[in-house]
């Protein structure tokens, strides 16, 4: 495992507290009206990083073909909708406010809808319409190069027969999926959209368990330096994981509810024979969320071992302090005797008198020291 610079450790833990998911919040299974309402939507202006433009890609593909497009044209996507395979629009960016205006009207999607794919501090949920599921969660992404876990709202809309997906950014959460279909690997490519969109929520969750190793790592590393020597650095350390995890809570445990609401079936939009596959996610879901518990149970008790040593250390320097003011108060006795103003003390004529008392001061003290060492004090 390689050392990690405890110095800048809190930059390892790039989240911040302050990012509190905030917003309405709609409990799963809630159900609204489906016709699309017009409405002006603000996407949130630090969605997408360095990506300003908001870029839309169409799969469609069966059994037997695939065709792979980038568009810009509302017209196109009506036309890959209205045909009967399978098509999945990938959208990435949130910053072009008319695009997703007019992609929303083009899908049927409600204005409220809108408002919370460009919301990107949303906790993760599962909305119910008419005719479309609406599922909002968060993409864990770990950033080896800069020991960081990334984070990033990911919705996803399920029709009949397409499947919308929202990505904050460009990245490769969802490559192997793409390679799936490009390949036909699998089953991917014979099934449905409901399955498409397992697909999908099943690579999101697959990096969950990727994260959790990663995360698992720094926690080791951290509480070897711990045991190593404790300072602020490892108290930081110990704080940003903290807070970590509390976000981390915060957006994976609300999936597992959602997970639970497609389990039950009483959708249309996911055939029988899709819904397995969402029991296998659940018990990804809740093997992830067993991984915080046990991460948050270390790193408790990383904190009160860190206080520990740093008590120990406390008591290991007033011990000595102690030891030392033991040590000298013969010493200052003997010193306060002979410094009184008396005229007549015996052994201030003797000649000999000073290095006496300088030797009887050094016989007192290493006695000391011997009788401390034989108790085990020192």
């Amino acid at each position: 495992m390689k050392e990690i610079d405890l110095s800048n450790i809190g930059k390892l833990i790039d989240r911040q507290i302050n990012q509190l998911l905030k917003g309405k919040s709609h409990s799963a299974g809630q159900q609204r009206n489906s016709p699309a309402e017009k409405s002006t939507i603000s996407p949130d202006r630090k969605a997408g990083g360095t990506n300003p433009k908001t870029r839309i890609y169409i799969i469609e593909y069966d059994e037997s073909g695939i065709i792979q497009h980038e568009t810009e044209d509302m017209a196109e996507v009506r036309d890959f909708l209205a045909r009967p395979s399978v098509t999945w629009i990938n959208v990435v960016g949130l910053h072009q406010e008319d695009v997703l205006e007019k992609l929303g009207e083009c899908i049927g999607l409600h204005s409220l809808v809108l408002e919370d794919i460009c919301n990107v501090s949303h906790r993760p949920k599962i909305e119910d319409y008419d005719d479309y599921l609406f599922l909002i969660t968060k993409g864990l992404v770990y950033d080896e190069a800069h020991s960081r876990i990334v984070h990033e709202q990911l919705s996803i809309v399920l029709g009949q027969n397409f499947v919308v997906s929202f990505q904050e950014r460009e990245n490769n959460i969802f490559n192997t999926i793409r390679h799936r279909i490009l390949s036909a690997r699998g089953k991917i490519r014979k099934r449905g959209a409901d399955y498409l969109a397992y697909a999908l929520l099943d690579a999101v969750v697959d990096n969950y368990l990727v994260v959790m190793e990663n995360f698992g790592d720094l926690v080791e590393e951290l509480q070897t330096h711990l045991l190593r020597r404790p300072s602020r650095d490892i108290r930081t350390g110990i704080h940003h994981m903290r807070e970590e995890l509390l976000a981390l809570n915060r957006e994976i445990l609300p999936l597992r509810d959602a997970v639970n609401f497609i389990r039950k079936g009483d959708n249309q939009l996911i055939m029988e024979e899709t819904l397995p596959f969402f029991n296998d996610i659940y018990d990804h879901i809740l093997e992830v969320i067993e991984n915080l518990e046990s991460f948050k149970d270390t790193i408790r008790g990383m904190l009160d071992l860190y206080q520990a040593r740093i008590n120990s250390q406390l008591n290991d320097v007033m011990k000595v302090l102690t030891i030392i003011s033991t040590i000298f108060i013969p010493l200052t006795f003997i010193a306060g005797v002979y410094g009184t103003n008396f005229r007549y003390l015996p052994e201030l004529e003797w000649k000999y008198g000073y290095f006496g008392m300088l030797g009887l001061m050094f016989i007192i003290a290493v006695g000391m020291v011997i009788f401390f060492r034989k108790k085990k004090w020192l």
